[in-house]
């Protein structure tokens, strides 16, 4: 029996201790990455994630240090993508609203 792939949204809060010393600007809130991975379980997209994470990181270009917070990272079930061209997707979410 084949395992059945649900789509997560996965959130990594993560902080930029070097951009806040050089910059001296202290954030209330930590800075957020939001991923939506396909996998077989919310374990296997929170893994996908911290990888997608990681490589985005060391791709970004610039000069300070991203440090996730492991312990909050939030993973959900995905709500269902609407088409709405072609070319774009929607994934609804909780900032969005139905317009009647």
């Amino acid at each position: 029996m084949s395992k059945i792939n649900r789509r997560y949204r996965v959130i990594i809060p993560y902080s930029e201790p070097t951009f806040v010393a050089h910059k001296g600007i202290q954030r209330k809130e930590p800075f957020r990455a939001e991923y939506f991975i396909t996998a077989g379980s919310a374990k296997q997209a929170q893994k996908d994630a911290i990888i997608q994470f990681k490589q985005d990181t060391t791709h970004a270009h610039v000069g300070w240090v991203r440090i996730p917070d492991y312990n909050g990272i939030e993973v959900t079930v995905a709500p269902e993508k609407q088409i709405v061209s072609d070319q774009q997707e929607i994934y609804p979410g909780p900032d969005r609203r139905e317009k009647n």
